[in-house]
């Protein structure tokens, strides 16, 4: 179900505008992550298969995927879910911010 939430939500995005779309979840104590990225993102060096590594690393686990949609899962978080989802999420927010202002592919 998350990735397909994350498709739709990158497929209502303006196709011109590059754009990433993080969507994660924590089904039974393991946190899961899809990472989408449109064409317009993809042409500015964004990959998904690169973020979801991103995240996944913040999340004790592993992941992959193509330059489009990526997905991935981490170690059970316990009590701890909900703050290392947040770091998850910053941390890809800095990577993009990285990429975007470098004009460099992660």
């Amino acid at each position: 179900g998350i990735r397909k939430v994350a498709l739709d939500v990158r497929g209502r995005l303006p196709a011109e505008r590059p754009a990433v779309v993080v969507v994660a979840g924590v089904p039974a104590d393991r946190p899961t992550v899809v990472v989408t990225v449109n064409e317009a993102g993809r042409a500015r060096g964004l990959k998904a298969g690169s973020l979801v590594l991103t995240a996944t690393g913040v999340l004790g686990g592993r992941g992959g995927g193509k330059d489009d949609v990526a997905q991935g899962g981490g170690a059970p978080l316990g009590d701890r879910a909900a703050t290392i989802i947040v770091e998850a999420f910053g941390a890809v927010r800095s990577a993009i911010a990285d990429i975007m202002e470098t004009g460099g592919v992660l």
